[in-house]
């Protein structure tokens, strides 16, 4: 009988050891796919560990982070609080929340999780790079770019936080149009690169910095590098063609933002930008087809709707540009071009007191009217104002 119960035992260890090198394994080769971008691959492996300990934190606490990735905040906030609930100590179960509130734009939250994780490990760099990610979202910049430098200083080699440091810079750039400050992001990008020069993020926030200072051939060579890096970054091909855009190159423009939209045939600001190319090489019904995807896309995107109407107005369709026009005010009611351009095809269509309306509405809204728009519009109505 002791023999039996001996061998049981022995059994039941060598079984748990079996389990807890496959629970290894698996949680290894989650996070190996986690870092190439499989995260369906990564959610197996994490649920099976799962399944094996489910007393373990940090599965849930990595798969939660893999569901951050995927856009899915709920699932992802109800595996991170698994993950405290077992350890509550885990700052990297509260650092991964963190990303889940931001997606839920719950600012408030997502710096109490980011205070936590700091507070349990003072040295977690990514914890203050992701309170910096908040900061950022809310527009404290000078904040934001503290955490990240702190992030630095905690580890040197820390790519993200370059480049999240970079992108405040450049905000800042646009806040205030100083040049110094494209000029220190220029040179966190670089920092980046130095790091890791096939880090097609960094390539691709380069361009867009040398981009936003007139320096267009050097963004097209640091877009080039990225796409060249990686084939399938669509961001990459929709900067590349706007800075082609701006070199009046609309023929090579067209050709990158086809190819981002053939990567990622769900992205608004692509069909709207490739819609822009066309109008300007005249190719008005191409330009109104793109327009309406933007806006199939994102009901909201207020300036698709007022180039389409620009676009069926160089057409002289006036009845469905007035509609788009309509349709920006509706959604921008502070949209002064807007009423400015419904307002004279009001006039064109003698709707004189239509386009009255519009003119003083633009009055209300501080926006001037040409003068000789207005002059023509007293002939054509007979009335003074």
């Amino acid at each position: 009988m002791l023999k039996i119960f001996i061998l049981a035992i022995i059994l039941f260890l060598g079984i748990s050891s079996v389990y807890g090198q496959t629970a290894k394994d698996y949680l290894n080769r989650g996070k190996a796919e986690y870092k190439q971008g499989n995260y369906a691959k990564a959610i197996s492996d994490y649920t099976n560990v799962i399944k094996i300990t489910p007393n373990g934190s940090e599965a849930y606490a990595s798969r939660g982070l893999v569901y951050d990735m995927q856009g899915d905040s709920v699932q992802a906030i109800t595996d991170c609080n698994k993950a405290i609930e077992l350890n509550p100590n885990y700052a990297e179960a509260y650092a991964n929340r963190v990303l889940a509130y931001i997606l839920q734009w719950d600012f408030t939250q997502a710096i109490t999780d980011s205070n936590k994780a700091i507070e349990l490990n003072p040295n977690y760099a990514e914890a203050y790079a992701r309170r910096g990610l908040v900061y950022n979202i809310e527009g404290n910049l000078t904040q934001a770019a503290n955490d990240y430098t702190k992030a630095i200083e905690l580890n040197p080699k820390y790519i993200k936080a370059y480049n999240n440091r970079g992108l405040v810079y450049v905000q800042q750039g646009k806040n205030s149009q100083a040049s110094s400050d494209y000029t220190k992001a220029i040179t966190e990008f670089s920092k980046a690169i130095e790091i890791n020069p096939k880090d097609v993020e960094s390539l691709n926030n380069r361009g867009f910095t040398y981009s936003s200072q007139g320096n267009l051939s050097q963004a097209i060579s640091d877009y080039t590098k990225a796409i060249e890096i990686n084939p399938e970054y669509a961001l990459a091909y929709l900067n590349r063609g706007h800075a082609y855009y701006n070199q009046n190159n609309t023929a090579q423009a067209i050709i990158d933002f086809t190819r981002a939209i053939e990567i990622n045939p769900k992205y608004a600001e692509i069909y709207y930008s490739r819609g822009l190319a066309y109008y300007k090489q005249d190719i008005l019904q191409q330009a109104i087809s793109d327009y309406t995807k933007t806006v199939e896309i994102n009901p909201k995107f207020v300036d698709a709707y007022y180039n389409r109407g620009a676009a069926y107005e160089a057409q002289g369709n006036l009845d469905q540009s007035i509609s788009d026009y309509t349709k920006a005010i509706e959604t921008n009611p502070k949209y002064v071009q807007a009423y400015v351009n419904r307002g004279m095809a009001y006039f064109s269509l003698k709707a004189y007191d239509k386009a009255w309306e519009d003119v003083h509405r633009i009055e209300k809204l501080g926006g001037k009217v040409n003068p000789d728009f207005i002059s023509a519009l007293k002939d054509a109505s007979g009335r003074a104002q």
